[in-house]
């Protein structure tokens, strides 16, 4: 009897070591399943870091010349890069003296995937359209004109206008006509520096007659 007991005994003793075993190694399963878990979360979340907005604005986005005081606002990666592909098919495709049909639809992706949802200012619009025909004249309105053909040339223009600050606010398709007033100039770039008139040979001081 005492034989039985202990055999029952031992066999018990021998379950409870399985099954403390069976749940020792589900609970290290558990563990190993939690930290390979929290690894690919870390993982994804530092490829989004790298490829996120911030690092396409740095890679894809020209350095702004007006100090605005604003930090750009979080970009679509596809949007700077189809872009920035849009331009050099407009370019290789035209140029800044043949716009045509690939400036015009350069010009609509910015106004239908980025304008006012990017922070676009004018140093952007000078980087992706080049520089512009005319700019507003008038006190208290920024804004620049380029002329573009569509079916005659140059029988079309944009007008991009800009706050005070510098930002992209709106973007007008209009006819060359309505840019006649005088309200309208050459564009004049302020990053280049003015030349002065070389000296004329044949002009004479007062000291000299």
């Amino acid at each position: 009897m005492n034989y039985e007991l202990q055999t029952a005994s031992a066999q018990r003793i021998e379950l409870e070591r399985l099954h403390q075993q069976r749940r020792t190694w589900l609970l290290l399963q558990a563990f190993l399943l939690l930290l390979l878990v929290g690894v690919l979360v870390y993982w994804f979340r530092s490829a989004q870091e790298v490829s996120s907005p911030a690092s396409v604005w740095n890679a894809a986005a020209p350095t702004p010349l007006w100090n605005t005081g604003k930090a750009p606002a979080p970009a679509p990666t596809f949007a700077w890069n189809s872009v920035a592909i849009m331009k050099q098919t407009y370019l290789q495709a035209e140029g800044p003296q043949r716009k045509g049909a690939q400036f015009e639809a350069l010009v609509k992706y910015i106004e239908q995937t980025m304008l006012n949802q990017s922070y676009l200012t004018r140093n952007h619009m000078l980087d992706y359209l080049g520089t512009p025909d005319l700019e507003s004249a008038r006190e208290g309105e920024q804004a620049w004109a380029y002329f573009y053909s569509k079916i005659r040339k140059q029988d079309a223009a944009v007008v991009v206008r800009f706050a005070d600050d510098g930002q992209l606010t709106s973007i007008d398709y209009v006819v060359p006509p309505a840019l006649q007033g005088a309200e309208w100039k050459p564009f004049v770039d302020p990053n280049e520096p003015v030349e002065s008139p070389a000296p004329d040979p044949a002009a004479k001081t007062d000291a000299e007659f």
